[in-house]
């Protein structure tokens, strides 16, 4: 909790601009024309600690959503904002040191700096008030806190980068160790990191949305992903909201959990709207979302654990068929959205090992068909099963019994026959992206029968075993060259 004071023998000054020959004081604050935020001095956990920073105005429960100083609070109630003969906005202590700046490399003479309503703090020169011409602005420097107007931003030229980064802690707005920013330029995505661990990925953004690992739809989310913008050597993302009326945040906080809420007028209070957390698998899920209606499943498997270790790598999943160019979900992520195939995720067992229930980060709930160490079918066995049991008709046998009344039976079936067209052995016979989501997205699409998937073998074994014809013996002649 932290407040932005109002000391009772300072006036507190309504104006929403600071002027070269001004100064704000602690005490003091900037507001908002509309009244929507206000820019003064706040203490968190610490009441020694004083830390400049923009809070909503106009509800009740203090929030804070950009501080300017994380990284050096102030240690009493001397700090000054200002504008510096260099046109910077400076934050000063009681002895005059520069605590914080806005950080022009050049001199600008007749400089101001302003609070919109929008919540961004512009510094612009006087010439130039009214216009969008800014020198600096807090946009573009966002700490754990994403609200309508901020950019998470890329420059694909110089790496230069604009992200949320968490708080180290929720009294401590220094910076932590998560972020929230854009990668892959050529297919734009969200990545989550723990430092330089990835650990959530929404994308690849596909013109119009994200897809594959993309921000699940929520009727009720009035933060939703804006264009994706490409201007120059600039690719950036635009929150933004379904009505101006809504205040909205986005959230990434000291533990990494990334959040949406909206102010509700009726109960005074912010309600979470979403909650996406890669590293818990308790309160919130198996893969922590909190969002899981609208039901589908998608059965998929993974190979056997040998003793304690993991035995898979890349190769063992690709082996022989490492041209096909097929997408799979790594198994760091089978591991987190399962436990660890902890025994709460367990719903079946098969022939070839234990069933788990999980939901990827997309919404989309999944069953996890783990194969035995001590099983006799082996991996090759295993993806051979979705294809013989699809041209024998019988493709629902792959659903495990327990989620059949969890389950539209018609559509496991058409989400199994779209993803054998999407893994089909030849890339000339795969659907488009388009076509893939349009067969998705209607019911009543027309999907032609697909043809054998690249991962198939059995078939390669069963020619080679029948093959009768008369082996002939060859001869190797090998001539080596030797100087004179």
């Amino acid at each position: 909790m932290f407040l932005i004071e109002s000391t009772p023998n300072q006036k507190t000054t309504a104006s929403d601009t600071l002027t070269l020959n001004g100064s704000l004081l602690d005490g003091q604050t900037l507001v908002s024309r509309g009244n929507s935020f206000e820019l003064g001095f706040f203490s968190l956990g610490k009441p020694m600690y004083r830390y400049l920073g923009i809070s909503y105005k106009n509800i009740s429960v203090p929030t804070v959503v950009w501080v300017a100083n994380g990284d050096f609070p102030l240690l009493d109630k001397s700090g000054v904002l200002e504008i510096g003969n260099d046109g910077n906005l400076v934050l000063l202590n009681s002895t005059r040191d520069v605590i914080w700046s806005s950080g022009l490399s050049t001199m600008v003479n007749g400089t101001v700096a302003q609070l919109l309503d929008s919540g961004n703090l512009v510094l612009m020169e006087s010439s130039s008030a009214d216009s969008e011409n800014y020198l600096w602005q807090s946009f573009d420097s966002p700490s754990n806190t994403g609200i309508p107007g901020t950019k998470i931003d890329l420059n694909v030229r110089t790496g230069e980068e604009w992200y949320l980064r968490s708080w180290k802690d929720w009294d401590d707005p220094s910076p932590g160790d998560f972020t929230f920013k854009l990668d892959n330029p050529e297919l734009p995505q969200l990545v989550l990191r723990n430092l330089d661990v990835k650990k959530l990925r929404f994308g690849p953004w596909n013109g119009v949305k994200f897809i594959g690992g993309g921000i699940p739809t929520r009727k009720m989310n009035p933060i939703l992903p804006g264009n994706m913008v490409s201007g120059g050597d600039e690719l950036y993302l635009l929150t933004r909201t379904t009505s101006d009326n809504i205040i909205a945040r986005a959230l990434l906080n000291e533990t990494g959990l990334f959040q949406e809420f909206y102010w509700d007028e009726q109960t005074n209070q912010w309600v979470e709207i979403l909650m996406l957390d890669k590293y818990k698998c308790g309160n919130y899920g198996f893969d922590g979302i909190s969002n899981n209606k609208g039901k589908k499943w998608v059965v998929i498997g993974v190979p056997a654990a040998t003793g304690n270790s993991i035995n898979l790598d890349d190769s063992e999943w690709r082996s022989h068929e490492e041209d096909l160019d097929l997408p799979l979900i790594d198994f760091d992520t089978i591991k987190a959205i399962t436990c660890d195939f902890a025994d709460t995720k367990k719903i079946g067992q098969g022939g070839f090992g234990p069933v788990y229930k999980a939901l990827l980060h997309t919404g989309q709930e999944i069953a996890v068909k783990r194969l035995s160490k001590n099983s006799r079918q082996g991996l090759t066995e295993f993806k051979n099963e979705a294809w013989n049991l699809f041209n024998e008709r019988k493709t629902l046998e792959l659903l495990d019994p327990s989620l059949r009344s969890l389950s539209s039976m018609s559509e496991v079936s058409r989400c199994i026959q779209i993803g054998l067209l999407c893994v089909q052995r030849h890339a000339k016979d795969r659907p488009t992206m388009s076509s893939a989501l349009s067969m998705l997205d209607s019911e009543n699409a027309l999907m032609p029968q697909p043809k054998e998937p690249g991962f198939y073998s059995e078939r390669f074994i069963t020619e080679l075993s029948t093959y009768d014809a008369p082996i002939t013996g060859n001869k190797l002649t090998i001539t080596f060259c030797d100087g004179r």
